[in-house]
């Protein structure tokens, strides 16, 4: 695992724990353009990543 997955592991898990109040529906994520967003991001631009991840990350009250 890199650094960079083991971090975003880490927060995954953070974000859907019961008390933490997000759902991470996976489902809605394009996986080419995540790997587009996520150089984008590693190039300092974090625009397209935070598209990318609107639709996955869910208040849980909307889930």
């Amino acid at each position: 695992m890199t650094p960079t997955s083991s971090t975003d592991a880490s927060v995954n898990t953070q974000l859907s724990l019961p008390g933490a109040g997000w759902f991470l529906d996976w489902s809605q994520l394009d996986p080419e353009a995540n790997v587009a967003a996520s150089v984008a991001a590693m190039n300092g631009n974090y625009a397209p990543l935070e598209r990318v991840l609107g639709p996955v990350v869910i208040a849980r009250h909307e889930a």
